[in-house]
């Protein structure tokens, strides 16, 4: 596995660099934990849509295992790796190999607080002090069970082989798991940005009958964060290698083919940062819906937060 690096890259470990994404790390927290709070001290799980906690857990999967890889493997070239730089040749030491995997860091505390996220969402009903029998039923103790076990099978599919093979000595993979690691990270391209989309729409319904214990102040922080950590991944990945076979027109043949395709295109850019945006954007719509729908149902805080 030693795939072409797309991008002029940069480890980014400045002491500037480090101070900028340790403040990212500690937000990336605040956004999540004022979230979690609100369900804790509600007691409730009313207003979050089961699959939206769902689909929230996959992309983090499918964003981290990526990462790993591509920090083990191509990132800032596939010649000199972050993590073969500090792991195997021991040529970053020190706050420098610090600063060169505050990014790792950065996607897997998002990934870890999307798990937190879903323990706590499995462990408080969805009633509560709070009950509306319109409200989306999307919640059930079967469902929880089984959104739980849907996200733990992903994560060994696709996650977990990717931790085996970068954590905690960068090894090369035999052909069989070659194959699962090419197979996940097409997979990932299409179907990261997907659920996001797809994590939109139950929580547009479940926010439609009931506000309940969702935090405005926390998926607009989340929103912020996102954007932020997407910009400090372009840093990283440098200036893009845009040529003129992704704007000459491409037969449909040629589409899953990285050299010549659109999803060549979208790879060249960086999938990371694009989906960062994406996921900030769609916690953006997600305030804004509440926003427009207010917060008076039977079951909204006076006080959102």
């Amino acid at each position: 596995m030693n795939p072409v690096t797309p991008w002029n890259s940069k480890i980014c470990n400045t002491p500037v660099d480090i101070l900028i994404d340790s403040i990212l790390l500690l937000a990336i927290v605040i956004a999540y934990i004022l979230q979690i709070l609100r369900i804790v001290n509600i007691g409730s799980t009313q207003g979050i849509s089961a699959y939206f906690v769902l689909f929230t857990v996959l992309f983090d999967n499918y964003q981290l295992a990526g990462t790993l890889t591509m920090t083990a493997f191509s990132w800032p070239t596939n010649k000199s790796p972050a993590l073969e730089l500090i792991i195997n040749s021991g040529q970053l030491r020190g706050s420098k190999a610090f600063g060169a995997v505050l990014g790792l860091v950065q996607v897997t505390l998002q990934w870890v607080c999307s798990v937190i996220l879903l323990i706590v969402f499995a462990a408080y009903p969805r009633g509560g002090n709070i009950s509306s029998p319109t409200a989306f039923h999307s919640s059930s103790g079967t469902l929880r069970a089984l959104i739980a076990a849907i996200a733990f099978v992903h994560a060994v599919l696709f996650l977990f082989p990717a931790v085996s093979f970068t954590v905690p000595k960068r090894s090369q993979p035999d052909f069989g798991w070659s194959i699962l690691m090419g197979l996940s990270s097409i997979l990932s391209d299409w179907l990261s940005p997907l659920f996001v989309l797809l994590r939109l729409y139950p929580q547009f319904l479940e926010m439609g009958q009931h506000s309940g214990t969702f935090s405005p102040f926390s998926f607009a922080m989340q929103a912020l964060v996102f954007i932020a950590v997407g910009v400090r991944w372009f840093v990283r990945l440098g200036q893009t290698m845009w040529g003129r076979r992704y704007i000459q027109y491409i037969p449909p043949r040629y589409w899953l083919d990285y050299t010549y395709s659109p999803l060549g295109a979208w790879y060249s850019w960086g999938r990371l940062p694009l989906n960062l945006f994406l996921d900030g954007i769609g916690c953006t719509v997600l305030v804004a819906i509440y926003l427009r729908l207010g917060s008076n149902s039977s079951g909204g805080s006076s006080t959102p937060n």
